[in-house]
């Protein structure tokens, strides 16, 4: 288990270990607010979420929320970040398929900005309105 970031633990299951040419599984339990760095990884990564949760994302330049189901796909060495917006711990998958878990920390958590403050409590407000039938 590491802990990346503030509010993040991550469970690494690297799939040489386990039989696997080509695929590393980890499981990130990452608590309301909590962040990792902006890091990147040599090889593509996938993240899941299964739960109807939200989560902040910063991918690149662009930041967006996305609410579980769902399947997000992150190319070779993009910067990235995520922040769990819920008020339950957001269990994330994630995909590398690659024998090792590697990543470059970059060192600075984006979430700070006026832009993704605005995403998160737009995302926020929209989640304690009641869904119309």
């Amino acid at each position: 288990m590491i802990n990346p970031g503030p509010g993040e633990y991550v469970h690494v299951m690297e799939g040489q270990r386990h039989g696997y040419r080509n695929l590393t599984i980890g499981i990130t339990y990452t608590a309301p607010g909590g962040a990792p760095p902006m890091h990147t990884h040599m090889g593509e990564e996938s993240h899941v979420l299964v739960k109807r949760q939200k989560v902040l994302y910063a991918l690149g330049d662009k930041m967006f929320v996305m609410e579980g189901p769902y399947i997000v796909n992150i190319p070779p060495m993009v910067p990235h970040s995520f922040q769990n917006l819920d008020d339950e711990v957001a269990e994330l998958v994630v995909i590398f398929p690659t024998n090792v878990w590697e990543y470059d920390v970059l060192g600075y958590f984006p979430f700070a900005t006026p832009q993704a403050k605005a995403l998160a409590e737009e995302a926020t407000r929209a989640k304690a309105q009641p869904e119309r039938r």
